[in-house]
Formats: C-alpha cells, structure tokens, sequence
C-alpha cells in the first residue's frame, strides 16, 4: 500500500518513478534467468563440451580432445567461408550505410509523398527475416522469378542458385535490402528526435 501512494504521489507531480526492494526486483527477473539459461546458455555448454568428442548416432561418443578444432582449422572451406563472411560484413555495412544515410538526407526536407517514400522504407524492417528470404527466393527463382525473368529480357541470365558466386550477391543483396531500412531510421530520427 506504500508503495502504491509513493507512485500515485510521484505519478501526480508529473514524474513517474517505481521503488522496487531487491527482493522483488529477483522475482521479477528471475522467470526470465531461467529461461535464458535453459535455452541458451545450456545449449552452448553442451556444444562446446560435445566440441571436444567424436559423435555418432547409435554409438558411444569418444574424447579426441583437439582434433575437431584441428581439422576445421586445417581445411580450406572454413577459410572460404571466413573469407566471404569478412567480405560480407565490410562491403554490405558499407552499402547499407551509404543507402539508409543517403535516403534520410533525401528525405530530410519535407518531400512530396515523404510519408509513402517513410511506409515504403519500414517494410524490410517490419517483414521478417525469414518471410523476406522466402520472398527473395520466389523473386529470384530461375524458372518463374520476377527479377530473374527481367534480368533476362535484358540478356542477363543469372543461375542464382547453381552459381556460387551469384548465390554469394543474392545472399548480398538480401543483407543489404533487410539492413538499409534500419540505417534509414536511425539517421532520419537522429536529427528531429522523431521520425
């Protein structure tokens, strides 16, 4: 009930503040903590503990110790993938900076259909991830694509899932279009504090 009159009180002077004693604060926490470590701290002990065995359905697990580490280090397809992640990371975060920076600059003034061109820019950041894969997918589908049958009325017929490479710029694009939205906002609301 002391509690509830200091909030009525505060509430009424126009500051909204909430004392809470450390007991309360850890039952309200602690639902989560649980959750958070049975479904994500356990499974990475569990991982990193089964990293250093051999594993097998049906058989017993044998400790190699090292040797998994040793073997992925060693092969050529951890460095390939190392690689194109690396590239991933730097080329598509510059991009996507350049894009959503330069769209918020454009959009900045007021601009005719400015609040279309905003609705237009939060749908890669509304959609999720994996209904925009689905869609990029469909868009780019070799046979009956969208994209695909445009780029090929041009002359450019792109095997986007039998190249490595075009699978690689797909994969690309995709991380940019979901990401330039979210660069987008960030800088459009910095300025004004609002969108």
């Amino acid at each position: 009930m002391k509690n509830r009159h200091l909030f009525n009180q505060t509430m009424a002077e126009g500051k909204i503040t909430m004392q809470m004693t450390k007991k309360e604060f850890i039952g309200y926490t602690a639902p989560s903590l649980v959750v958070m470590v049975l479904l994500m701290i356990a499974p990475l002990i569990l991982t990193l503990f089964l990293s250093f065995f051999n594993v097998a359905y049906g058989t017993a697990a044998q400790f190699v110790g090292l040797k998994n580490f040793i073997e992925v280090i060693a092969s050529s397809r951890f460095w390939n993938a190392t690689a194109f992640t690396l590239f991933l990371t730097v080329v598509t975060t510059a991009i996507k900076l350049f894009i959503g920076f330069g769209i918020a600059m454009l959009l900045y003034k007021a601009v005719r259909f400015r609040g279309v061109f905003i609705s237009g820019a939060l749908l890669p950041f509304i959609i999720p991830p994996v209904v925009g894969t689905l869609l990029f997918g469909w868009l780019f589908r070799e046979n009956w694509g969208y994209c695909s049958y445009l780029l090929s009325q041009i002359g450019m017929n792109i095997s986007w899932y039998s190249d490595p490479w075009a699978a690689r710029w797909l994969i690309m694009m995709h991380y940019i279009w979901q990401g330039v939205s979210f660069v987008f906002f960030g800088t459009i609301c910095w300025p004004t504090g609002h969108a």
